[in-house]
């Protein structure tokens, strides 16, 4: 060690030399210490990382399954596991699309009923005028089928309400019905029976996919599913609902019918009005319920 008062008798070229080997010796020691110090940094880091794994690892819910556990799932723990959020299958419908489907239901079933006990008969008769009747045809005076206001329509509103029904199936198997009910109307069209029937096949077999995947995940079976005992467990209450649309739809006739009647009292009833009544009510329901 230098005595104090050295420093200042010593030449400037001696103090230069001293400082300069003063640094180079920190500089050594700290390039010698430096791969110690990232090793128990990087230790420390690591140990840190496990520690706050395991503490945010409980933090998700036990109940907690599918897409809700990675909304719960801590980045750190997200990125480890590799997850990706897809909706679950299996995860209960929203209450917003339980509401819907609670409200189409009844719509979405007749037009599965029209389907099997309107449309598929005509097919399987080979009567190409009841067929078109059900497509929708302008010739039989109905340019709108009943399968697209009950059942089509309804099941794309439903697709909307589902933010997950693409990767559910659901947009998927309700285009393929609609494409489908297309290709019977061309099949009909041209006389090709065995196609139009296989057609009528897909588009059953799709609207069982989706409706047996609303039944399963719905807060409660809303629907009869289009099955091979549809036709056992559905007809009678499909025959029961069109004899109550005849008999009101005749009701309303014959109430239109007496109207005209008083309307022209005072000048008696003429011949056309006595066969509009007649026609009104005894021809429309005998014939349909001899069709029935």
């Amino acid at each position: 060690l230098l005595q104090p008062g050295v420093l200042s008798r010593m030449p400037p070229s001696l103090l230069v030399a001293a400082s300069s080997r003063s640094r180079r010796d920190g500089s050594i020691a700290a390039r010698r210490a430096a791969p110690a110090l990232v090793v128990v940094a990087a230790g420390a880091f690591a140990i840190a990382a496990l520690v706050t794994g395991a503490c945010f690892a409980a933090a998700p819910p036990p109940a907690a399954e599918g897409r809700r556990a990675l909304i719960f799932m801590p980045a750190a723990a997200w990125a480890l596991s590799g997850a990706v959020a897809r909706a679950d299958p299996g995860d209960p419908l929203p209450p917003p699309v339980n509401k819907d489907i609670k409200s189409y239901a009844d719509k979405i079933q007749e037009g599965i009923d029209s389907l099997y006990f309107e449309l598929k008969p005509a097919l399987v008769k080979e009567d190409i005028m009841t067929a078109r009747q059900y497509l929708g045809s302008a010739m039989m005076g109905s340019h709108v089928s009943p399968l697209q206001t009950k059942m089509l329509i309804p099941m794309e509103n439903l697709l909307s309400s589902n933010i997950d029904s693409e990767e559910d199936g659901w947009v998927k198997a309700v285009r393929k019905i609609s494409t489908d009910v297309d290709d019977i109307k061309e099949f009909v069209a041209t006389t090709d029976w065995k196609g139009a029937r296989s057609s009528w096949e897909s588009a059953r077999a799709n609207a069982l996919k989706v409706i047996t995947d609303m039944n399963a995940r719905a807060d409660k079976v809303y629907f009869v599913a289009p099955d091979d005992d549809y036709e056992q467990k559905r007809y009678d209450v499909w025959l029961q609902r069109r004899k109550d649309e005849l008999s009101e739809r005749n009701n309303k006739g014959t109430l239109a019918v007496m109207d005209d009647l008083l309307d022209g009292a005072q000048q008696g009833p003429s011949p056309q009005a006595l066969s509009s009544l007649h026609n009104t009510r005894l021809s429309p329901m005998k014939f349909s319920l001899g069709a029935l």
